[in-house]
């Protein structure tokens, strides 16, 4: 009995424990913006593409380019998870964009019902964001007339490079953060399915 009594046990961890807890340093939080839009991707599977913005006035750059690290989940509804993909690469400040910091993760998955995570980690600071939500994944098979998920775009014209942001002929930069200037145009991007010519 003497052994766990109460008064004895707290007086023995106290003598272990430190008294006083100090926790590290409480950072701000980063930043950071996630949108997406869905396409018609291969065979039986739909191409959910999701876009990343970082505020270049709101991080360090070194360079003309940021560090940072960008990791994508996907869940399906009974939580498991059915995709995960990191990227640690150095990000570029665009001239077509230089208010935003921008990266492109493109995810193939059957049409369903998922729950998404993006999580965006400052690599200098730690500073984190964190941006959760659940995720309707368009079925584009079929012959029907269809239209793809919309995306805000920053800027779109003509390109023969490959690459990220590249569809087909155009390049497209996304605009994560739904923000524009005033003197800014709004550009979107779609696809269009199945459109044929009649008689």
């Amino acid at each position: 009995m003497d052994e766990y009594a109460p008064e004895k046990v707290f007086g023995e961890v106290k003598a272990v424990a430190p008294a006083l807890y100090i926790p590290p340093a409480l950072l701000d939080p980063l930043p950071a913006y996630a949108s997406l839009a869905d396409f018609r991707g291969n065979r039986d599977t739909t191409r959910v593409e999701v876009y990343i913005g970082v505020p270049v006035q709101e991080v360090k750059l070194a360079g003309q380019s940021w560090q940072g690290t960008r990791t994508v989940v996907v869940y399906d509804r009974a939580w498991r998870e059915v995709h995960r993909s990191s990227d640690r690469s150095a990000l570029p400040v665009l001239p077509e964009s230089k208010q935003e910091i921008l990266d492109e993760a493109k995810v193939n998955l059957p049409p369903g019902g998922y729950f998404l995570a993006v999580k965006v980690t400052e690599g200098d600071s730690g500073r984190t964001s964190l941006f959760q939500d659940s995720l309707r994944v368009t079925d584009y098979r079929g012959d029907s007339l269809r239209v793809s998920g919309i995306a805000l775009a920053r800027h779109i014209a003509p390109t023969e490079e490959q690459g990220k942001f590249v569809k087909g002929k155009l390049r497209v930069l996304p605009a994560p953060s739904r923000t524009f200037r005033v003197d800014q145009s709004v550009s979107v991007y779609f696809e269009v399915y199945n459109l044929k010519p009649d008689a």
